[in-house]
């Protein structure tokens, strides 16, 4: 899966504050993440703290705070364990942190339905939109093709539909001028 995929926040709230008094004017939030510096994880944390910086009242800017160790499970600990549940500090993990096998471990001193999750709607949209996305494109290329968008299903027929899936739209050529579909999209190269 993509890296949003992988991705899942783990955040403590901010202690009974509403919305109309919550402020992070003169504080340094921090970001915890489970990860070394250049991953995947580390990336998707450090993009989640600039947008956190610029829509949080305040703007405050994030620490980061890189934690490698144990899959994760370093950071998840310290997390739960060393930091205030004040909201100024979150923690940017990987899916093996929240995977059962990973934090029942002896080492795991943490439980992690004690932590708030921020993410798993934002997994599912992004989810959603990129299954929408490869379904439109592998239909364009079956019109491409000059066949139903139908085609498609040819995938799911076994070990023959998957070979004729990608012969016909990895290596055949689209038909040459426009088809009932519209246009040759090569015809203006």
């Amino acid at each position: 899966m993509t890296l949003a995929g992988a991705a899942a926040i783990f955040a403590v709230g901010c202690g009974g504050a509403s919305a109309q008094n919550l402020t992070f004017e003169g504080k340094t939030p921090a970001m915890l993440i489970g990860f070394a510096a250049g991953g995947g994880t580390d990336v998707a944390g450090r993009l989640v703290a600039q947008f956190l910086s610029k829509y949080l009242p305040g703007n405050p800017v994030f620490v980061i705070r890189n934690m490698p160790g144990a899959d994760g499970l370093t950071a998840s600990n310290i997390f739960a364990n060393q930091t205030a549940p004040d909201g100024a500090t979150i923690s940017m993990g990987g899916s093996t942190q929240s995977d059962p096998l990973h934090y029942r471990k002896p080492q795991a001193n943490f439980d992690p339905t004690k932590f708030g999750m921020i993410g798993g709607i934002v997994l599912l949209v992004v989810t959603i939109a990129i299954f929408w996305i490869g379904l439109a494109i592998a239909v364009k290329r079956w019109h491409d093709r000059g066949k139903s968008g139908w085609w498609i299903l040819i995938a799911f027929v076994p070990v023959i539909g998957g070979l004729w899936y990608l012969i016909e739209c990895g290596f055949l050529k689209g038909t040459t001028g426009p088809n009932r579909f519209g246009a040759d999209p090569l015809a203006s190269l």
